[in-house]
């Protein structure tokens, strides 16, 4: 059976939030980061990684806490494709790696479940990324083969530059939800508790 290892990139710097750290924020009676990561329960998982930028001590706290490797990104500041690499190089030999991103606290495991399904059934041959009502979102899993790419990533790209080369290898999952498309970048983003 194939391998997947699971990459949270937690390394940002909540430019659009404010003065506070996104991911500490009150959500639905914890933070928006532990309701992320809480929802990347799969047991299948070989292994479970969080990014984080240099001296965010209380997120790596809590992502060892609830079982998560860290690591963290000294060149957080440039971007996202540097925090995918950093994940990427501690997958070590998995067959697949899973990207979620730290501030979508309303993906749930079952659509993660599905989505390591639908990668585990194509044979970790194909990248696998979820779709709303024809919308792309994450999280995505990507095979080892990509591994070299997503290795060598800079700047705030991510990996869309992959996704849109490889496009016929995409398999693109649609999903009865539209968790994979909501993030938090304000704090009108999260819930109110009234």
């Amino acid at each position: 059976m194939p391998t997947v290892a699971l990459v949270v990139l937690a390394a940002g710097f909540s430019r659009r939030f404010g003065t506070d750290n996104k991911l500490l924020a009150d959500f639905d009676g914890c933070c928006v980061l532990e309701r992320t990561l809480r929802g990347f329960v799969d047991e299948r998982f070989l292994k479970r990684i969080a990014v984080t930028k240099p001296g965010d001590l209380e997120v790596e706290a809590l992502a060892r806490s609830l079982g998560f490797e860290t690591v963290s990104n000294k060149k957080a500041a440039l971007g996202m494709g540097s925090s995918i690499a950093t994940g990427i190089d501690r997958c070590g030999e998995a067959d697949g790696a899973m990207i979620g991103l730290a501030d979508m606290p309303y993906v749930d495991g079952a659509t993660v479940s599905e989505i390591i399904s639908t990668f585990l059934g194509l044979q970790a041959q194909r990248i696998v990324a979820p779709t709303y009502r024809g919308q792309r979102g994450h999280p995505i899993v990507f095979p080892a083969e990509d591994f070299p790419y997503l290795l060598n990533l800079r700047g705030d790209e991510g990996a869309k530059a992959l996704l849109h080369a490889r496009a016929s290898s995409v398999c693109l999952l649609g999903v009865d939800t539209d968790s994979v498309l909501k993030d938090v970048d304000s704090p009108a983003d999260i819930p109110s508790s009234s």
